[in-house]
This record gives structure tokens, sequence and C-alpha cells, in this order.
């Protein structure tokens, strides 16, 4: 910088000019120094003398502020004292002034309240009257139930106290105290869903077809009460009524209903055109209408009976049932809107007792009926609550004219009470209505399960359910045994009676095991030696228990018709004794018992012979059984006389008839085969012509055309040279006996077991199948194919 001033400045001169400068520059540095702590000092003492000064100033301040404060508090206290005062007085004035105001809020609160309550009664009143008034119809329904199932709706009513809640509701008891049917609403609940399973299961344990018998019984009581009582008030003219009080009173005596106790009444019942133009009359009033127009315009015009009696329509039915078989189809199309093909005139005509059954579960399940037209709730059981609108009229004007009248008040209460408790026991009896309903369609649903799995059944070529307990119920009516030649044998008659109800159990079985061995009678008695041969293959003759001489001396006492000794250990007793005739119900002679064989009872009480042997054998000197023969034989030590035929039954004799059954069941599952039923289907118009033909010389004139009679079917057998000693006509009669599947057995012979009846064709076919199977037994060869060449062969 120096030299840029003085360009022309020496180096001596500049040396000395720089020392020059940084002499200054030490000594302005320590001058500097020092200004700058005075200038602190000052600072310093300015600023301690300007913070005491603001203290001061600041305590002079908050003096005054505190002493202006303190004056202005007390101003304001005494305003505010005096502002408290003033509103206190004025709170108490508007106090008093506002007493009358709300006492008038008040009675508005109290009428709005009242109105809201009378409105709600009201409300209540109403629809417990219009639910009253509907009920009818399901009191109507809930009691007829009742007496249609007494013993499963009828005992869950009693269970429940159905019946005693509506005899509540309908006399009125129940609106003046709560009575034994009030409960805790879960536990009634929990009670009443219980009971219905129990009833539920009980059902399930019936027999499928009691449901039909009773609903078909429960019909025809109240049709023929309805139509008594419909006959009791019947107007009558002028005329007839000065006629009728010349005349002496005579009581018309009422008309009694047969009741269906089993399932043979209910073939006879259901069969009957006229039972079931009743039925469908008293299902329906425009039927009973139309019928009565129908039986007017046919009475006035013989043509149709006429035509009746010159038709050639092969039936059993009288021209009277043909003509009510006439008006039924007329009329029961249109009212029942039946489908086409659920039942044809065919079966009635045929009796076809599975396809008359199955329409009648189908009128059980479509068409109950359990209300039939023109049936009134009697006045008993009507459920009315009109003397509650008077009550209830005087008590809302009472409380409008003085409302805190506590009289008034406690009547409010009371009657109050009393619809809930109407409401409650009515919703109960809707209840226990709903249950009923359930247990009704489960009646329902149980016949219609088991008509269903009767199709099944059918339909793989088994015999229906309904058919073998038909069957099983005729055959045991059938079954009895001589008590003036068995009861000897047994401890008392009661055990005689079980004895009886064991062969009844079984009588199925023991009847196919009298017609498969007894085929030298041809199924309608059982030969000496054809006895020997179930005995021997029961198992039954031995050395160790008893002799075939033991077993042909049981035969002929159970031959002879006086009750005869017992053989025992020796037949020696009784080796004198000669096969009298049959038994004393039978009344043939002794020659002719011969010739047929012993019929079932006999054959029964050759069973119960045998086992007497055995128990007698099995029982030493003291009259108890050995326990070392009752080990080995497996009967205890404390067996009657039941036990042993128990044993020799069940045990022994009804497992032959497996082998046979699984054989007839094969051969009816092969008949359902495609190939079998294909060749049945090319050969049906041929074999049809030749089965119409043959039963065109049927005895029966009525079955003509339609079934075959045996003696028709040995005559066709016979003319195609089909009979000779590899198929004798003992065969012929015992392949009849199985081919039958209707369990048609009205038409058989006085005991019930005689084979001989008519089939249809169906089972003409099945038994000509059967035939060229036993003609052909070679097992490689299918039983299409062997049909097909026995019907070229023969037909």
């Amino acid at each position: 910088m120096i030299m840029s001033a003085e360009p022309q400045l020496k180096a001596e001169d500049l040396a000395k000019r720089i020392l020059n400068f940084a002499k200054f520059d030490h000594v302005a540095i320590k001058v500097e120094q020092k200004f700058k702590q005075a200038s602190l000092v000052r600072a310093r003492a300015a600023i301690m003398m300007m913070s005491r000064t603001i203290n001061i100033l600041r305590h002079q301040m908050m003096r005054m502020i505190f002493t202006a404060w303190k004056g202005n508090n007390a101003i304001q206290t005494r305003h505010d004292a005096i502002m408290h005062r003033l509103i206190k007085i004025k709170d108490i004035q508007l106090k008093s002034h506002s007493k009358e105001l709300e006492m008038e809020q008040l009675k508005d609160n109290l009428k709005e309240a009242r109105r809201l309550v009378f409105t709600a009664t009201n409300a209540m009143l109403e629809l417990l009257q219009q639910s009253l008034r509907s009920a009818d119809n399901d009191v109507l329904r809930f009691l007829q139930l009742k007496q249609m199932y007494p013993n499963t709706i009828g005992r869950f009513t009693e269970a429940v106290n159905g019946q005693k809640i509506l005899d509540a509701l309908s006399s009125g008891s129940i609106a003046a105290a709560d009575g034994d049917t009030s409960t805790d609403d879960v536990s009634a609940d929990e009670m009443m869903a219980k009971c219905a399973a129990n009833t539920k299961a009980q059902i399930d344990q019936m027999a499928p077809h009691d449901n039909l018998i009773q609903w078909l019984n429960f019909q025809g009581r109240r049709g023929t009460d309805m139509a008594y009582e419909a006959a009791q008030i019947t107007p009558v003219g002028a005329a007839q009524a000065n006629a009728i009080r010349l005349k002496p009173k005579v009581k018309e005596k009422k008309k009694e209903y047969r009741e269906i106790k089993g399932l043979q009444d209910l073939r006879a019942m259901i069969s009957s055109p006229g039972a079931m133009l009743k039925l469908l009359c008293h299902a329906s009033e425009d039927a009973r209408v139309e019928y009565d127009r129908f039986r007017a315009t046919e009475t006035s015009s013989n043509t149709s009976t006429a035509a009746a009696e010159n038709s050639t329509m092969t039936t059993t039915l009288s021209p009277s049932a043909l003509l009510q078989l006439k008006a039924y189809f007329k009329i029961v199309g249109r009212n029942l809107n039946l489908p086409p093909d659920v039942i044809t005139r065919d079966a009635f005509v045929l009796g076809d007792f599975n396809s008359l059954y199955a329409y009648a579960v189908y009128l059980y399940t479509f068409h109950p009926n359990y209300i039939a037209p023109g049936l009134a709730l009697s006045p008993r059981h009507h459920l009315s609550y009109e003397f509650l609108t008077p009550q209830w009229e005087k008590i809302q004007r009472v409380l409008t004219e003085n409302m805190c009248d506590p009289f008034a008040q406690q009547q409010l209460y009371i009657f109050i009470a009393k619809i809930k408790r109407v409401n409650k026991h009515f919703l109960r009896f809707e209840q226990v209505c709903h249950y009923v309903d359930e247990i009704a369609q489960w009646h329902q649903q149980s016949a219609l399960r088991e008509t269903f799995n009767d199709f099944t059944r059918r339909v793989l070529g088994k015999d229906s359910t309904i058919s073998v307990a038909l069957e099983r119920e005729t055959l045991a009516s059938w079954v009895s045994l001589s008590p003036a030649k068995l009861l000897n044998l047994c401890a008392n008659e009661d055990e005689l009676k079980d004895i009886e109800k064991v062969f009844k159990d079984n009588v199925l079985d023991l009847v196919k095991i009298f017609r498969i061995y007894g085929s030298g009678a041809g199924g309608k008695g059982i030969l000496e030696q054809e006895f020997l041969k179930v005995m021997t293959r029961a198992g039954v003759t031995d050395k160790k228990n008893i002799l075939r001489s033991h077993l042909q001396i049981i035969y002929q006492q159970a031959r002879q018709s006086s009750p005869t000794p017992t053989p025992t250990s020796s037949p020696a007793s009784n080796s004198s004794t000669s096969p009298a005739g049959g038994s004393g119900s039978d009344g043939e002679d002794d020659a002719g018992a011969d010739d047929r064989g012993a019929t079932p009872n006999e054959f029964f009480e050759a069973l119960v012979r045998v086992a007497h042997h055995n128990f007698q054998k099995r029982r030493d000197p003291g009259g108890f059984v050995n326990p070392l023969v009752a080990g080995t034989l497996g009967v205890g030590i404390g067996a009657t006389l039941l036990l042993h035929v128990i044993e020799l039954v069940v045990d022994k004799i009804v497992p032959l008839t497996k082998k046979s059954q699984e054989q007839g069941l094969m051969f009816k599952k092969q008949m359902v085969h495609p190939d079998v039923q294909y060749v049945c289907k090319t050969q049906e118009k041929k074999l049809k012509r030749v089965f119409v033909a043959y039963s065109q010389k049927n005895k029966n004139p009525n079955s003509r055309g339609k079934l075959m009679d045996l003696n028709d079917f040995e005559t066709l057998l016979k003319d195609r040279r089909l009979v000779d000693a590899l198929f004798p006509y003992g065969k012929v009669k015992q392949l009849v006996s199985f081919v039958q599947q209707d369990g048609d057995l009205s038409a058989m012979g006085g005991g019930g077991y005689d084979s001989d009846t008519e089939f249809v064709f169906t089972e003409f076919l099945e038994a000509l199948a059967a035939i060229a199977v036993f003609r052909n037994a070679n097992p490689y060869l299918p039983l299409a194919k062997k049909l097909e060449m026995f019907f070229d062969e023969y037909f």
C-alpha cells in the first residue's frame, strides 16, 4: 500500500515507515482496549441504576393497582348481593305464580296417559275378539283330530292340558281366575315339545296302515252321525206333517257304523264302490249333490241298471255296485281333481288290494277332510268373550268422570290382567293346535312312507309289505289249536294261548313250509312222509331225541278228532292208535282226510306234540329239566313247553324257508332284467291271446277273460305237452302257489290255506318262466335265452 502511494520511496525509508505503523497499531490497540473497558463499566453502572428505578416503579404501580382493585371489589360485592336478593324475590314471585300452570300441565299429562291406556286396551280387546272369532276352525280341527287319534293326539292333549285350556277358554272361567293350566312359559314349551317328540316316536312304532284305518273309521263314524242328524231335522211338508202326527211316534234307530278292525276289514271297505262313494260324498257337498242328481236320473231310466246286468265285464261286483262304480268315477274326477292314473276301474273290478290301498293313502294324504262340509262347532266349545265389552265400557265411563277414583283404577288393573290371562292361554292353545297338526301330519307321513316303499318293492318284483301284512293277518285268523286236544299238554290255558300266538306270529313262514313240502296234496295238505321230511330237514329226528316211529304216532294223533295220550318214552302204548279223520273243525270223512293229508292246524298241532315230546324227554323224574340236557340243548333249566315250541318253530322250522325265499328273490330279480323284459314284451301279444283263450273256460263266469284258474292252467300245460313225469300235476299246483303275489286269500278253501286260486296275466307269465327254467336247467344259459327257446318251442 505504501509503495503504491509513494513509488519512489527507498527501502530504508520504507522499513522505517513500516516500523512506525506497527508501533501506532500497538498503541491504538491498547487505547481501544481501555476505551472498551471504560464503556463497559459505564454501561454496567447505567444498567444497575435503571434496574433499581424500574423495581421502584413496579412496586409503586402494583400498590396503586391493588388499592384500586380493593375498592372496586367492595362495590361489586355489594352490587351482587343486591342482585341476588332481587333474583330471589323474583323467583319466589314466579314460583307462586306457576303452581296453577303446573297443575294444568299435570292434568294434561294424565289425560294423555289415560287416552293411551284406553286406546291400547281397546286394541287388545278388539284383537282378542277377532282372534277368538277366527279360532272356531282351529278348535273344530283340534276336536276332530283328537277324536280321530285318541291314542296319540288324545294322550298328547291330556299331557299338555290342552283340553283343560280349551274348556277354560270356552267357559270363560279363565277370565275369572288363573287356573291350574298356567305354568312357566319356558318349562311349558319344553314339556310340550318333549310330549310331541314322544308321540311321534309312538307313531313310528305303530303299523303304518293303522293310521289309515283310524282315519277311515273316523270318517265313517262321523258320516253316520251327520247323516242321522240330518235325517232328524229334515223339513217336511204340511200334508206329510199331518200324516206323521196321525201315526204313532216310533223312535228311529240310529245306524251303527261297523268299525274297521284289521286289514281284512280294510280290504272289504276300500274295494266296495258304495263305501268309497259314501266317503266321497262325506268329503264334498258338491259330490253329494251330484250323486243325488245322478241317482235320480238313473232311477228314472233303468237303462244303466239293465246295461250293468247284461255287461260282459269280468267282475265279482253286483249290478248295483257297478252302478255305484260308474257314479264314483263320474264324480270323483271333477271334485277331487285326481290324476288320470291314480286309480282305475280295473282295480275295483279285480279287487287289486295294492292299488286300492295306495289310492286310499292318496285320499288320506291329499284329501284328509278333517272338517267335513256342513260340520259346525258346538256352542259349548265356541270361544266368545263379548261379556268383557260392557265391563270395559263401564270402567271407561267411571275413569272419564273421575280419573282419581281408586275403585275404578283397581277395576282397570283387574280388567287388564283378565285380558292378559286370556291372551296368554289363547296363545298356549294355539301352540297346542300347532303341535296337534304336526302329529297329524306325522300320521300321514307314516302311511305315505310305507306306500312309497311298497311302490319300490313292486318295481323290484317283491311283494308289497301291505299285501304281506294282509296275508299274515288272514292266515293268523285261521290259526286255531284245539284246547280239547292240547290243553292237557300245557301248564294252563294261558300257555296254550301263548303257543297259539307263536304260530300266528310265524304263520307266513310255516304256511310256506306247509306248501313247499306238501306238494303231494297240491299244497292243500301235508302227508305223513312229507311231515317226516320236514322234521328231518329241521334236525329233529335222531336216536337220542325222537325216533321216526314217534313222529309217525304224533302225526296220527294230530289227525285224530279226540284227545289221546301223548307218547313219552315208549310208542308201544299208542301203537294201536289208528289215523282217524281230520280235526273237529273239518267235516270231511276219514278217507278224505287220508287223501288230503294233515291240514295246517293239524300240522301245527303235530309241531306242538313234537315240542312236548322233547320237553318230556328233557325232564327228570321230579318234573324239572335235566341240567345236563338243558346245557347240551341250549334250553334253560326253568324251561316250559312254550320255550320248547319256540325253539322248534323259530329256531328249526322257520329257517327252512330262507333258502326257498332266496331262490325266489333271485328268480324275481332275474325276471326284471332288461333282456328278460324284452323277450316278454316281444311275446306279450301272443301270450295274452293264449291267456284270454284259456281263461274263458274258467268255472267262475265273473272271472272269464281276466283271471286264469288252476284247472285252466293245467289244461294249457297238457295241451302244450308240458305235463309229464318230469313235471307232474303236483308240481303244477306247487308252482301256482309260489307265483301268486296279490295276497288274495278270500277265494281260498275252507281253512283259508288252499292254494287253488285264480291268478292274473303277470303271474301267468312268471309261471311260464319258472317252467322254462325247470325244463332247461343249463346253468350257463341266461334266462332270456331260455325263455326265448321255450316260447319258440311250445308257443
